[in-house]
């Protein structure tokens, strides 16, 4: 549970940069953001003002910089696995080529 809740709008030292940004991914976030847009005509969109009243959870930096840490290691374990399927998938095309050449 969160130590606090804080303001969004401005830059906080007691908010990593990652972990904001998940959150305001999160579907259950986005859902509160288009809820105080409101769905508008053209758009939706919140104002400055809303922007600032919104209260997020602040767990501990501590717990912010853990999570952080832990997302960009799942990134890089994505990453290597996605190089891994083309690589997979690359040699897969070439047994089939040599295998319909008649070359094994």
């Amino acid at each position: 549970m969160p130590d606090t809740l804080e303001r969004v709008v401005g830059p906080k030292p007691t908010l990593n940069r990652l972990y904001l940004e998940r959150l305001l991914l999160n579907p259950q976030m986005k859902t509160r953001l288009l809820q105080i847009g409101g769905a508008g005509a053209t758009r939706e969109a919140i104002t400055k003002a809303q922007a600032e009243e919104l209260l997020i959870p602040v767990p501990p930096v501590s717990a912010q910089d853990e999570f952080a840490t832990r997302l960009s290691t799942v990134q890089k374990m994505k990453n290597s696995h996605k190089q891994s399927l083309c690589e997979i998938d690359t040699l897969f095309a070439s047994l089939q080529h040599r295998a319909f050449a008649g070359e094994l």
